[in-house]
Order: structure tokens, then sequence, then C-alpha cells
């Protein structure tokens, strides 16, 4: 196969692909009046998947998942600006086509679904080849035995195999047999049938293959090889016996195949690679693909010349660049082009190409009047609650749950996966039960949990199953004093405000930390002395090495978390002291505030300008597949977003705010 992908190397460079394939992002500095659009955009593996699905039927999350991973930008795992393609990924693409191709032709039911304009009876009859041992059990003889790795047939009888074969075609039967003389001197006679009817005779002594060639249908069916002559005289030691070694079943080429099917072929190439590239094709583009069907016959060479062009023309189409990459050839300064902003919408909300519905509004001229209907479809369908399922797991870093280790009774790996579980359904269902907004997302008093993380938190009954669960307000107060977020950002045995102050800087506050330093001391052990607050502020507070980015930036959010331990239980004393969760800390938009409990810290938050405007850039930067800029386009949107959070916006209706927005839906000039 690796001569194919040879051959269609050659074929990508002279059809008119992208040149700059390994890395086409050259103008990806540029900050304009619209932002940076990328004009190519490389699918991340879980749309890569979903495209072949689309275009195959064949489910490729697995393969996927085994490509080269990608770097995560800006705290994403689908900015743009780093999904390039280098050599190694480019083999596993070029594999993956391979493997894709040959997995098409290979079985009945994928080519029927992707090559449903073949019109032979039964579409492509599937190449078959199986070898039967006569010893094996999936041999049986009418009578006699297996004799070391032959079997012999004493007298008239049959040897039989059951076969399944994929489709109508032609097969060629062929079986090793010998047999040996009697008084006629005639050798073993033998017939090969198929279902009862004899379709080959022969007369054996010495080894020999014998074979018949027929057509067979598509179905189950019985090969026999029969022994007919059977003879003994004891007298003089004459006992004719029939040996087979094997039988070899192989074929399935479809006699139908004509130069008119082949010519009907082109709206099957028309149909697939318009797909792949997401938009219909030039004329030029139709005859080249074309003439890549027609290479295959020559190429691959099975005696089926549309399956060889079938197989060609996938191989070469998973490998193109308008496939991995969403590419946007509208000029500067100008909305998209339906189909790019079609592919666009669809990826970046559902992670898959645009389904029917968009396609036929594309088709028939109605896709922007109808594109907000498409948006909110999306976005509300399962596709778009995985995607933002995910967006949150990024943000929130709840992949990293599973690494909590404690020494701690209440703790096993389990509750790493209940934890883990807790989070992904209380931002499931904030989102799309509650049609929540930011400010409720970061003050809740309830989560979705069972038996066993409800008794964490100190709620008696409950169930083994997740369900709603109300929680005591002067504790909790939303998605910050959830376990699993107060537990990952935690020490061995102890909480951690330095690594909790540090997450909440970061993913809730969007606020950029000085660098650490290249060697960073550990804090002092654990002091009976000492509450653990007042062991990190003796080593980074005032007065201190960590004077300023300690004390004023990362300390006093992770100090109003300080009433969770290392597995976010609520607790009010630190060793033998009461908890101090008290601090101010100074936004830039809401000036200095100070608080005396963790609850109040996030309603502090959750009113606070800092924390809108942090939500709606990740929010920008995830949908948009880059990041902000200080484009006048980026900097619209992203003023009317963080005034909707803060008058209470849903957090589903400010991503339809962006997807509306000329920061989506425009290119910036070059």
């Amino acid at each position: 196969m690796l001569i194919i992908s040879a051959l269609l190397s050659t074929f990508i460079s002279c059809t008119g692909e992208e040149k700059d394939f390994i890395n086409p992002y050259a103008d990806n500095e540029e900050s304009n009046e619209f932002g940076y659009n990328p004009r190519v955009h490389r699918l991340t593996h879980p749309q890569w998947a979903s495209a072949v699905l689309d275009l195959t039927g064949i489910d490729a999350s697995e393969m996927a998942a085994d490509f080269q991973s990608s770097t995560l930008s800006s705290g994403f795992s689908n900015n743009g600006e780093v999904l390039s393609v280098d050599s190694v990924l480019f083999q596993d693409y070029q594999r993956a086509a391979e493997i894709i191709a040959s997995q098409v032709v290979s079985n009945v039911d994928f080519y029927a679904s992707a090559v449903p304009e073949d019109p032979r009876e039964g579409g492509y009859a599937i190449s078959y080849s199986e070898t039967i041992e006569a010893e094996s059990p999936s041999a049986v003889g009418t009578n006699g035995s297996a004799s070391g790795e032959r079997y012999n047939l004493f007298s008239n009888g049959t040897l039989s195999v059951e076969v399944d074969l994929p489709s109508t075609g032609v097969y060629t039967i062929t079986t090793l047999v010998s047999g040996t003389l009697c008084t006629d001197e005639l050798g073993a006679a033998m017939e090969i049938r198929v279902d009862g009817e004899s379709l080959t005779s022969a007369y054996v002594t010495e080894p020999e293959e014998v074979s018949v060639e027929t057509e067979i249908a598509a179905g189950a069916h019985i090969v026999s090889i029969a022994f007919t002559n059977d003879c003994q005289d004891p007298n003089f030691g004459y006992d004719r016996n029939l040996f087979i070694d094997w039988i070899d079943i192989t074929g399935g080429i479809d006699l139908g195949a004509t130069g008119q099917t082949m010519a009907g072929m082109k709206s099957w190439v028309e149909r697939v690679v318009t797909t792949a590239f997401r938009r219909p094709l030039s004329e030029e583009e139709l005859d080249a693909w074309s003439a890549i069907f027609q290479q295959g016959e020559s190429v691959i060479q099975t005696g089926d010349d549309i399956a060889d062009g079938v197989q060609m023309v996938l191989t070469a189409v998973l490998q193109s660049p308008k496939f991995l990459y969403r590419i946007e050839r509208t000029q500067p300064q100008s909305r998209l082009g339906p189909y790019e902003l079609a592919s666009k919408l669809s990826f970046q909300i559902c992670n898959a190409p645009p389904d029917e519905a968009m396609r036929t509004d594309l088709e028939n001229g109605s896709f922007f009047r109808n594109y907000r209907d498409h948006a909110e479809r999306l976005l509300y369908s399962d596709c778009g609650q995985e995607t933002l399922l995910k967006m949150h797991e990024e943000l929130f870093h709840w992949n990293v749950y599973t690494n909590i280790s404690q020494d701690d009774s209440d703790w096993d790996s389990d509750l790493n996966s209940l934890m883990i579980e807790e989070i992904s359904r209380f931002v499931s269902w904030h989102l799309f039960t509650e049609n929540g907004t930011l400010q409720e997302m970061l003050t809740a008093d309830y989560t979705i949990a069972n038996q066993r993380l409800a008794e964490l938190y100190g709620v008696s009954g409950g169930s083994e199953e997740f369900e709603r669960i109300e929680l005591d307000p002067t504790e909790r107060s939303g998605i910050l004093t959830l376990l699993g977020p107060l537990a990952a950002k935690a020490d061995l045995g102890q909480s951690s405000p330095i690594h909790r102050g540090v997450f909440i800087n970061d993913a809730i506050l969007c606020k950029s930390l000085p660098a650490p330093p290249d060697v960073i001391p550990n804090l002092p052990v654990q002091d009976p002395d000492l509450t653990n607050r007042e062991r990190v502020d003796a080593h980074t507070g005032v007065g201190t090495c960590g004077e300023g980015c300690h004390s004023e930036l990362i300390n006093p959010p992770g100090f109003a978390m300080e009433n969770y331990d290392e597995l976010g239980r609520f607790r009010t004393e630190d060793n033998g002291k009461p908890v101090d969760a008290s601090d101010s800390y100074y936004f830039v938009l809401d000036g200095l505030q100070s608080w005396e409990t963790g609850v109040e810290f996030t309603q502090i938050i959750a009113e606070s300008e800092e924390a809108h405007g942090c939500y709606s850039e990740h929010l920008m930067s995830y949908f948009l597949g880059r990041p902000v800029s200080d484009a006048k386009s980026d900097e619209k949107i992203l003023t009317y977003m963080i005034q909707s959070s803060m008058g209470s916006t849903p957090i589903l209706e400010l991503v339809l705010q962006l997807v509306e927005s000329e920061a989506f839906q425009w290119r910036g000039k070059e």
C-alpha cells in the first residue's frame, strides 16, 4: 500500500492542493481589524474521526487516539495556531488512510454504506480467501478420521466445511488430495461439491491439487470433497481410501462490472470528494479525482476495477489537505462563504462536519437565513453538549482528577472517578437543565452527587445513583467549592493555598502571574503548632522572598479556600486552631475586595467584571479556535459578552452571541 501513498503524494502536488502542507500558518502573527482567522485550521483528532465517520461510516476514534498528541495552547486543545502537521503526524494520517480505504472495500457492510452508487447486485464482490485444514475441527467427515496432517475417508462419503461468502461472485475451490489403488487399478474417485452439487471429478493416487471455478451466491454454503469408488479386497491387501490435506476457497470477483458501471461511478467520486472537502467541486477538480479513480485498476489490481477505484480515491482523499484542514478562501474583510461558515460552525460547536440539515440549506441557498436556527440546534444537541463539557473539562482541569492520591480513610481511586462524574454532571445540569449563568455557576448551593460524595459534603441519606443534592449555603458556593477542584489542588495530607490560588488566578480571573524562579524551595514540613495558612504565610507572605506575587496575588484566593481540606471536606479547625479564610484581593476592574469566608469570596468573584471578562475570553478562545486578539471585532464582541454575562445572560446565549458576531463569521485582512 505504500506505493499508493507515494503515487498520491505526487497527485496531491499536481492538483492544486495547498502547497505549504506541513505548517501552513504563515500569517498567524498578524493582528488586524477583524482578528486573525487562520486561512487553514487543522482538524483536531476528534474532528478528524468525525469527518472519517461521516465520509465512510467507519468509527476511527481509537485510531485517532493513537495519533501524535497535539500541544495545548491558551489552555485548550483546539487552538488552530498550534494545530500543524509534522512528519510524524503525516505518517499517522497516511497509515490511517490506507487502513480505512482497505476496510471499506473489504467489508460488505462498510462498502454498501460508503458506495451505494455501485449498481451491481450486492455491490462489490469482496475478495474472499480461506484455507481449511482437513484434519481441523471445522471439517466434518461422514466417516473416517484424521491421519496426521490429512483426513482419511475410509469408504464412500464426504468431508465438508461450511463457508459464509460475503458476496456473489466467482470462486475457485481447490483441494490437495491423494488416493490408493484397488483391484481395478484405478485411483480414488473424488468430486468437489457445493451444496451437494458436483462441480468436478478426478481419479487421484499421488498427491495433486484439484480445483474448479464457479459462480456462487453470497451467504452460507457447504463445500464438500466426496469419495465415490470405495474398494476393498482383503485377500490381496487392497483398501482404497481418499486422503484430503486441505480445502481452499478464494475469489469473489463480481462478473457484473461493466464499462457502463465504471462510467457511472463518477457520481460517487463527486459525492465523496465533495463530502470530504465540505464544499462543491470545480469541474477541473472532478476531472482530476475521476482520473485517480481510473488509476485504481492499474495500481491496486484486484480484478474489481470499481472497488480498486474506490480504494484509490479514499486513500487519496483522506490524505488531502482539503480534508485534513478547514480552509477559508473568502477574501479578507469579508463574511465567510456559506460552506466555509457552515464547516466552522459545525466543527467548532459539534466537532463534526455539517450535518444533513445544514447541507440541505447550503444546497438550496438558505443557510444564512437559517443560521441562528442551526447554531441553536447544534448547541443543544448531544455533540454540542459534549463540546461544552470538553471546554469546561480543559478549563477546570478535571481530567487530572485521576492523579489524586491521599493517605486518608475516605479516599481510594474510585473516589477520583466519582469526582470527575460529579463535576461533569454539575456543569451539564447547570448549562442544559438550569440554562444557568456564570454567576450562578460560581454561587450554586447544590451539586449532582451520589451517596458517597454526599457524605463528604456532610449530607446524610442520598442514593447510590447521581442526583441533585442541596448543600449548606454557609459552607458551599459554586463550582470552586465542589470536591474535585479542591482535592485536585491539594497537597498530600493538607490543602494547598498556593495551588488553589494559582488555579483561581489562571482559570477564573485570567491573571498573568510572573514566571516562578528556576529553583522553588519546598514549603517547611507541617508543624503541629501552626495552621496550614500560618505555615504557607511564613514561607511566602509579607517579609519573605514570596512577598508581592504570593502575598498579593496567589495566596489570598488560596487562603479563601482554607475551610476545605485535602479532599474538599468542610472544616472549621486546622491543627486545633480556627481556620482563617479571610483576606483581600485587588481586582483591576473592581478595586480592593475583602472577605471573611470562602463563600463570601466566591460571591465577590461571581459579581466581578474580571471573572465575567475572563470567562468570556475562554468562551471566545475555545469557539474561535484561537486566542482572543486586540482586533476591533474581538474587542466588540468581548465587551458585549461581558456586559451580557454580568446582566445574567445564560452561558448558552453567550455562545450564540459569539457565533453570530463578526469575530466568528468574518475573515480579517491579511
